[in-house]
């Protein structure tokens, strides 16, 4: 089974790797510089076409 690290976030583009892992989902903020994403929200379409 493919890890979901590298989903991409739906809000701002950036994978799940780049989120803080240790928070709640709804406090993952992004850890890009400049990212003003506060939230991960995971890309299905990408997560569900990465099974494949």
């Amino acid at each position: 089974m493919e890890s979901d690290t590298f989903v991409k976030c739906l809000r701002c583009k950036h994978q799940k790797i780049d989120h803080d892992k240790d928070a709640k989902i709804d406090k993952m903020k992004c850890l890009i510089e400049n990212c003003t994403c506060k939230k991960f929200k995971p890309d299905r379409k990408y997560y569900r076409s990465s099974k494949k």
